[in-house]
């Protein structure tokens, strides 16, 4: 304690106080400051230990396994919507040439119709202009200077009316909603 009292002696006994003090607070900050720095490297360490353990080559090697189960499954799933897919795909191949089978005959069938129209159309019984069916077909005969003339009247339901081959009313055809005929 010699080295105490000579310096308490000599700046006195507050002096001495307060600068064992300040050299505590010191002391004390350090130490404090060492603490909380080895605390944080505690804590990096044990994270990265925690690393390491999640990346243990055991740890990989299950997680590989999982992935190659998912992989696998996903892989039967595929496989089977692709099947899926074949079977609806061969099923509308089936159906597309079923249709065009049935377009074929309505096809023939619309050639065998279009055939009788323009036989009907041909034969007068359709108006020549929009294709309206016969209403009046009469034949007259009249004495025109001591001859006898016969003639054709043909009446139609657009209101077309041809008589001995002269239009003498116009077809209004457009109006009742007749279509074209199939001379046009």
């Amino acid at each position: 304690m010699d080295i105490y009292t000579t310096i308490a002696s000599w700046a006195g006994w507050p002096a001495t106080v307060a600068l064992l003090l300040v050299l505590g607070a010191g002391a004390y900050w350090v130490l404090n400051k060492r603490y909380d720095w080895l605390k944080s490297q505690n804590e990096l360490l044990e994270t990265q230990l925690r690393s390491q353990k999640e990346n243990s080559p055991d740890i990989l090697a299950q997680r590989l396994l999982v992935r190659y189960l998912i992989s696998m499954q996903e892989l039967e799933r595929l496989l089977a919507d692709q099947k899926t897919s074949q079977d609806i795909i061969a099923s509308k191949e089936a159906e597309l040439a079923r249709i065009r089978n049935e377009m074929g005959q309505l096809g023939n069938q619309l050639e065998k119709a279009q055939k009788s129209l323009t036989a009907l159309s041909d034969s007068g019984f359709l108006c020549p202009y929009c294709g309206a069916p016969l209403e009046i077909m009469d034949y007259h005969s009249e004495v025109v200077e001591h001859t006898i003339v016969d003639y054709e009247s043909l009446q139609y339901e657009c209101g077309t009316e041809i008589v001995d081959g002269r239009v003498r009313r116009n077809c209004t055809g457009s109006s009742l909603g007749y279509g074209q005929s199939s001379q046009s």
